[in-house]
């Protein structure tokens, strides 16, 4: 019987499902692996962009706000 909702139990059930889920993923690990590359090129781009922004932001302000005199 093969049944979704059981839940290994024992060492060699366990193995079992690890053998399953290994093969049910390996076609896919270079996509998972290209996925998980492009999240962190896309997470460094967006880093990159939100600092530009502050220093963007910030010589703007430096020209729209007076001068301080101290």
């Amino acid at each position: 019987m093969n049944d979704v909702n059981k839940i290994p139990v024992t060492r060699l059930e366990l193995l079992e499902e690890i053998a399953k889920l290994t093969r049910l993923i390996t076609p896919f690990r270079q996509d998972i692996q290209s996925i998980a590359s492009a999240h962190v090129v896309l997470s460094q781009a967006c880093e990159a962009a939100v600092y530009d922004f502050d220093v963007r932001l910030k010589r703007i302000e430096a020209l729209l706000l007076p001068p301080t005199e101290e």
